[in-house]
């Protein structure tokens, strides 16, 4: 969940039935301390949460830090650079990680996980003092990986200068072949059977679903461009629009490949050209940029909060934004050689939702 926005359903039921920890769980339950509307849907998973006053206290280890608090009630504003905590999600699949890396559309990350006693000679203790957020963490330098900037939910905060050189020269000694980092925290994983292994493998497999997150339709190839196929049947734009039962805009639309082929007017294109509907499946190709900028980590509250109202998911409400976006590209006005501001585009079709 985003800084500024609600829980779901299923993170709500799943904190209720004790099924988060760590980080998830802390979140949460921060939330639900400021949230009388959260607290009533909880109410109906779980006995009803007592009065403050009357509530025992809790261990020290267990307060949420203040720094976190202030890190819910402010949302989500920067931009990812090295140095960062991140509670990262997508589609139910959540982790922390800390960014070593900026890339155009990705970034890396060194996964950070809440158990400091499980760790192998590459994982280094942020403690809790040095921690952004008060709780520590283990970071498996062994284990880095690269994410789409899409994934990126919450920034929890910046590690000190201290702990950021210890994990880059951990990355160097690795990339170096050397045994271990200097800080390595425990020995060598040296069987299957050492339940480190199976740790590493959990926690491997979490992140590559992280890393394969995308709300972009499957490629299959080039997109097919309409325009040129209608040119080389010699079919007129009056003929496609009666044919596909279209008004004229939209035929102009296909024509410039601003917006694709729904599965029946690709049957009914197909038939007005003589070919297989599925040679007309791809017909349209979304501009890295703008994917780059819809995917800003400041966007995400907003997209999660109207994919929710709208009753679909963050990648199916992505994707239905990047083709209402398209077409107005088209209408952009400006120097005729220069490109489309994407990062404008996506900030007026959002702008005041």
């Amino acid at each position: 969940m985003g800084g500024g926005e609600h829980p779901s359903d299923l993170e709500l039921v799943a904190w209720a039935d004790g099924d988060l920890a760590g980080v998830e769980s802390s979140v949460i339950g921060a939330h639900l301390e400021m949230c009388p509307a959260c607290r009533g849907l909880v109410a109906g998973l779980q006995p009803p949460i007592p009065p403050l006053a009357s509530r025992p206290s809790a261990p020290k280890t267990e307060v949420l830090p203040g720094s976190l608090m202030e890190v819910l009630a402010a949302g989500c504003l920067a931009d990812p650079g090295a140095g960062q905590l991140w509670q990262l999600e997508w589609e139910g699949r959540g982790a922390v990680g800390l960014i070593v890396g900026v890339d155009a559309d990705t970034v890396r990350v060194v996964p950070a996980e809440d158990d400091p006693h499980l760790g192998d000679d590459w994982a280094l203790l942020l403690e809790e003092a040095a921690s952004p957020i008060g709780l520590g963490f283990l970071l498996w330098t062994g284990l880095a990986v690269s994410v789409p900037t899409r994934v990126l939910n919450v920034l929890l905060g910046v590690v000190p200068e201290p702990v950021m050189t210890g994990v880059q020269d951990a990355l160097a000694a690795r990339a170096a072949r050397q045994s271990g980092a200097a800080d390595g925290i425990g020995a060598p994983i040296s069987s299957v059977l050492d339940e480190r292994a199976q740790l590493v493998e959990s926690i491997k497999r979490r992140f590559a679903e992280l890393a394969a997150a995308t709300w972009l339709p499957a490629a299959a190839g080039e997109p097919v461009r309409v325009g040129e196929l209608l040119r080389a049947a010699g079919l007129q734009a009056s003929q496609v629009a009666n044919h596909l039962r279209l008004p004229p805009r939209e035929v102009l639309k296909l024509v410039r490949n601003q917006r694709p082929l729904s599965p029946e007017e690709a049957v009914r294109l197909a038939e007005l050209l003589g070919v297989a509907p599925s040679t007309l499946g791809a017909t349209l190709a979304i501009p890295t940029e703008l994917v780059a900028a819809l995917d800003r980590p400041h966007r995400r509250t907003q997209l999660r909060a109207l994919a929710e109202t709208a009753g679909t998911s963050e990648a199916a409400f992505r994707r239905a934004e990047a083709l209402a976006i398209l077409p107005m590209a088209a209408r952009r006005t400006g120097a005729p050689d220069a490109g489309p501001d994407w990062e404008q585009l996506v900030e007026d079709r959002l702008r005041g939702r």
